[in-house]
């Protein structure tokens, strides 16, 4: 059988997609924005764009990370972007520690992967794919329990009694439907089943939450949760932090694939988001300006 086999295989794909209106396509931005993550209109901000050439200009900034950050690739601004996360979380080191991935996908794929062993996992229905990619990689048994049901999750719990380890999935902020997680019943339920709490905060990292540091900034106990913070979304940068108690940041640094075989992120990005931190301390208008914005235009429709 010929290569030509995969290529009309490929071919006859396409064309039912685009059949059924489901092709995708790459496209030229235009129009007014109402689909982008670029919620706080950082990508064209003048101050930002500003620091980042003085840096470029005054600094010996390498172009690329060079290699992973377990050969070479582990600069002085990746080090300062985690601690300056932490510090603007608010958690203390003694509590957690944050770790730099490549990308949101990334961190949800390889810390899921890293923790899963020996586990049962827990996962709401309406979880991102990247959360979903990383239970189906941990091949560890998982429940889905209904979107935002306690109920069912507290009885698939109940149900769990093997000496296995139990880890609930969550998103903070959904992002298909924008709704929230019942963040505090679940944190309560994870230490009551004696469960992990893993929360994604891509949509609330920059905008909710106690001066935008995301939902899980709302709850008082944090000793059990694990939160992923991705930049590409209120941050307007690419990269995700993954934040959890300290011995989790060294486990991940020896355990975790997407950590340890990829070429560390660009170091002008890790000084980027650490410039992006400083601007949404200063300026908490650029929040409160958004969700002025949103009300204004749902009141229009």
């Amino acid at each position: 059988m010929s290569q030509k086999h995969f290529f009309s295989e490929w071919e006859g794909t396409l064309k039912l997609l685009e059949k059924q209106g489901l092709k995708r396509t790459l496209r030229k931005a235009q129009g007014r924005d109402f689909s982008s993550n670029n919620y706080l209109s950082l990508s064209q901000n003048l101050s930002l764009r500003k620091q980042l050439v003085k840096a470029l200009k005054a600094t010996n900034f390498p172009l690329s990370a060079g290699a992973s950050r377990l050969i070479r690739g582990n600069s002085p601004w990746h080090t300062q972007v985690e601690l300056a996360f932490q510090k603007w979380l608010g958690r203390g080191r003694k509590n957690s520690q944050a770790l730099f991935f490549s990308s949101g996908y990334m961190a949800n794929l390889g810390l899921i992967s890293a923790i899963s062993k020996n586990a049962v996992l827990f996962s709401d229905q309406l979880n991102h794919a990247s959360l979903i990619d990383g239970i189906r990689l941990s091949q560890s048994p998982c429940h889905i329990y209904p979107h935002k049901d306690l109920k069912a999750l507290n009885a698939l719990l109940r149900k769990q009694k093997s000496s296995k380890k139990k880890i609930i999935f969550t998103e903070s902020l959904f992002s298909m439907d924008g709704d929230f997680a019942p963040l505090q019943e679940l944190s309560l339920l994870a230490l009551k089943h004696r469960a992990l709490l893993v929360v994604d905060e891509a949509h609330a990292t920059g905008l909710y939450g106690k001066k935008g540091k995301g939902l899980c900034s709302l709850l008082k106990q944090t000793d059990h949760i694990v939160s992923i913070h991705p930049c590409g979304k209120a941050l307007s940068c690419s990269g995700a932090f993954v934040v959890g108690p300290p011995p989790l940041k060294n486990y991940l640094i020896n355990k975790c694939r997407t950590f340890i075989y990829t070429t560390a992120p660009l170091p002008l990005m890790a000084f980027q988001i650490e410039c992006v931190l400083n601007l949404l301390q200063k300026k908490p208008i650029l929040r409160k300006t958004l969700k002025k914005k949103a009300l204004f235009f749902k009141n229009l429709i």
